[in-house]
């Protein structure tokens, strides 16, 4: 199964080096003023057109695909059939995640793989 992260730009450097590790996240583009309705975990969109959408309404964001065979993935309850959430402590192996783009300071896609709306995995 094929998923979506979005992530700020700036965590680049800690995802390559680390996966996704939510107990490492020290920024949430999405947290309201310290109350915080989401549970900890490593949150991904089910579909590529919801990542897509969050990441060009933000600027400076990165949409990463992340091959979810064998994970454990939990509904979201804040958007239930959308988007699902990994344990805590379950972090997301850097070998699992592709960088398929990032947004600029103008919400403007910069493509990091050719054609990234229609990317799949390469098999062997």
């Amino acid at each position: 199964m094929l998923a979506f992260h979005v992530s700020l730009s700036a965590n680049r450097a800690s995802i390559e080096a680390h996966g996704l590790d939510s107990r490492r996240a020290t920024t949430r583009p999405y947290a309201n003023d310290g109350d915080d309705p989401y549970e900890p975990g490593n949150y991904l969109h089910l579909d590529r057109t919801t990542a897509f959408s969050m990441a060009q309404s933000l600027t400076e964001m990165d949409v990463y695909a992340v091959d979810c065979d064998g994970l454990a993935l939990r509904d979201d309850p804040q958007h239930s059939g959308v988007s699902a959430r990994t344990d805590p402590a379950d972090p997301i192996a850097p070998e699992r995640l592709t960088l398929l783009c990032s947004t600029d300071e103008n919400g403007e896609f910069d493509d990091h793989v050719d054609d990234p709306e229609a990317w799949t995995p390469q098999t062997a």
